[in-house]
């Protein structure tokens, strides 16, 4: 119980923390495994390390997949991936191998994570790898996929340079084109069998790109009595070449990560813009060589404090998507806000609210990701609950009615700032998975298509008020709306972005042959809006019928279906426009062709050997699989609550698990 204590207790000493985890891992005690896989996300590396050793003492399943998350965790310190995959080997199971393979053939993990991943399939699986006509080894050379775009970038700008003082006027493009394709090619071909990681070479990129600009603001500076675009250009090259040097002769010694470093570029641009934005907001100009000078200033010291501070702290790929959506939240915030004065913004005042807002997000942001723990697809989830907010409070006042530009820009914000945190609540509630984000992109879509259309046909109908602004209002609340639907839709199913892509074909057939069927017979814009949306509504239906476990319908086959009513469409409309100018009879044509193309689809559909389809698979709702080539467990562990809360007590769960053994 000592030992429990004292690794739970983040105020504890280090060293006492991970001596109380190897100590528990001696132990055995199954009871140990849930306050050791709690203490994984001890921030101490030290502590870490001790507890994965620990966890490695046991073979149980939650403990398999809690090693499996930390080895893919590509926000993780690489020492405490390589030693989750050593200890994720020693479970001995066929989804502890997948698992390791599955990092080891990942170009974008770290190479010793794959080094380590590789010594342990042949450690604990010998003959696995070289069954499969693989070795341990793994260079990591994920960086040539920065460094070779932005040396294109670097080397047109300074063969570019080097153009202008030439005679002629084709100098400067022949210098561009020169300079990318030496830059690119240079840097593939240095890097072929060289070790380039994302770090290395994000720090290159950073240090040509910010002794570029430093040169430029330098050069900007120095003429701004008279200005000589020849001078400011060779001082950024010149910047640029003493950063490219500087950093490529210490990228060896880099001792950031890759997260490290963006973090670093975010920090600088944070004081850059907080410096500017305060700018344009006081009225002040910023072109002088004052301002100049402190915008350079500002972004210096930004930038060597945040490389001082971040050794200090640990920045995860979920904090860096964390801290870039502060930025791009407080800059939308800032965009908007002076608009909730009296008077209407100016232009300065528009932009200086933007930078600052971003600068604001981004130290803000930069804050609390110290202090949660969130993943990527967190904050992607937020983004998209906070998008759909804005959205719907931009829309409803629009379609409402409300004149006041005021009410707008703060229901706007009101709802989407409210959006985001509802979004970061429910994060770990909601499954949000590629499937998911097609299914959902679908509803906006759908709903916006919708929103319009009724629109139209409100505003066609003269028994409704109703003008061009609610118009744009109607589309964006079906989208928003539409979005939200589909989002809480897709808790409950589990289609593939294939499927939803058959999806809404129907309504788009629906839609395509309403819209040109009342096209010809020339009906009234209310007559076409409306029949628009009921049969492009009752095609989504259609299509959803024939695709549910009712009726078993294969994708493909619908796929099918549509490319022979698209190929019909095209065939007979082209056939039609070259014999004839008559708009009518090329849109004849066009009906004719679809239909007569999505009957043959039918037909050949019909005849194709596609794979069997597979009954929509409820989430929530999964049948159990057959646990016959499974070895199950029952254990009883003890449940702690988080260390700090004021209520909850320590009770007890009986564990349940079955784990595929290796064949």
């Amino acid at each position: 119980m000592t030992s429990l204590l004292v690794l739970l207790d983040r105020t504890a000493p280090v060293d006492d923390r991970a001596e109380a985890a190897l100590a528990m891992g001696r132990l055995q005690d199954p009871r140990a495994i849930v306050p050791l896989i709690y203490a994984v996300r001890d921030p101490e590396e030290r502590v870490q390390l001790a507890v994965i050793q620990a966890l490695g003492q046991f073979t149980h399943l939650g403990v398999e997949r809690t090693l499996a998350d930390v080895l893919a965790d590509a926000g993780r310190m690489v020492t405490v991936q390589a030693a989750a995959a050593y200890a994720l080997g020693s479970q001995r199971t066929a989804s502890a191998r997948t698992a390791l393979y599955a990092v080891f053939q990942q170009s974008r993990q770290p190479q010793p994570v794959r080094r380590a991943c590789g010594e342990a399939l042949e450690t604990f699986f010998p003959g696995y790898l070289a069954s499969l006509g693989e070795s341990a080894h793994a260079v990591d050379r994920r960086g040539r996929a920065l460094l070779v775009p932005a040396s294109c970038g670097f080397g047109a700008y300074a063969l570019g340079t080097i153009g202008q003082y030439g005679k002629s006027q084709v100098a400067v493009p022949i210098g561009m084109l020169s300079g990318l394709v030496l830059g690119g090619a240079g840097s593939f071909l240095l890097t072929q069998d060289a070790e380039m990681t994302m770090a290395r070479a994000g720090g290159i990129v950073t240090g040509g790109a910010w002794g570029l600009w430093t040169g430029l603001t330098a050069g900007r500076m120095a003429t701004h009595a008279r200005p000589d675009e020849e001078l400011v250009n060779t001082l950024g090259l010149a910047g640029e070449a003493l950063g490219l040097v500087a950093t490529s002769l210490a990228a060896r010694h880099n001792r950031y990560t890759f997260n490290d470093i963006v973090t670093i570029n975010l920090g600088a641009l944070a004081g850059h813009n907080a410096l500017w934005g305060g700018l344009l907001l006081a009225s002040n100009a910023t072109d002088t060589p004052q301002a100049l000078g402190a915008l350079m200033g500002a972004s210096l010291v930004s930038l060597a404090g945040t490389a001082a501070a971040t050794p200090r702290l640990h920045f995860t790929g979920g904090d860096v998507a964390l801290i870039t959506h502060g930025a791009l939240q407080g800059a939308w915030i800032g965009t908007w806000v002076p608009a909730l004065g009296r008077s209407r913004p100016s232009g300065d005042q528009v932009w200086g609210g933007m930078l600052l807002g971003s600068s604001l997000g981004t130290l803000g942001s930069a804050v609390v990701s110290q202090y949660v723990d969130l993943e990527t697809k967190h904050t992607a989830f937020m983004a998209t609950t906070g998008g759909y907010g804005y959205l719907l409070g931009a829309g409803l006042p629009k379609l409402l009615g409300v004149d006041e530009p005021r009410w707008t820009v703060g229901t706007m914000l009101g709802v989407g700032i409210a959006g985001t945190v509802v979004g970061a609540w429910a994060r770990d509630i909601v499954v949000f998975d590629r499937g998911d984000a097609a299914l959902t992109a679908l509803g906006t879509a759908w709903g916006g298509w919708q929103g319009l259309s009724i629109g139209a046909y409100l505003d066609a109908n003269p028994n409704f008020d109703f003008d061009e602004t609610q118009r744009s209002g109607a589309m964006m609340t079906g989208a928003a709306v539409g979005g939200i639907a589909t989002l809480g839709v897709a808790q409950v199913t589990d289609v593939t972005a294939w499927e939803t892509l058959m999806l809404a074909s129907g309504g788009m057939w629906g839609s395509w042959l309403s819209l040109w069927g009342n096209a010809l017979a020339d009906s009234e814009p209310r007559v076409t809006w409306l029949s628009n949306i009921v049969a492009s509504n009752l095609g989504l239906a259609a299509t959803a019928v024939l695709m549910s476990p009712v009726m078993k319908v294969h994708p493909t086959r619908v796929g099918i279906v549509d490319l022979a009513g698209m190929s019909g469409a095209a065939l007979a409309s082209l056939g039609a426009a070259l014999v004839t100018d008559d708009s009518d009879t090329i849109i004849t044509a066009n009906l004719v062709g679809s239909g007569a193309g999505l009957l043959a689809g039918v037909i050949v559909a019909s005849k194709v050997d596609v794979k069997a389809a597979h009954a929509r698979r409820w989430r929530r709702w999964r049948p159990a699989r057959t646990l016959a080539r499974w070895e199950p467990s029952i254990s009883l562990l003890p449940l702690f609550p988080p260390m700090g809360e004021a209520t909850g007590r320590p009770g007890w769960y009986v564990s349940l698990s079955a784990r595929e053994p290796v064949r």
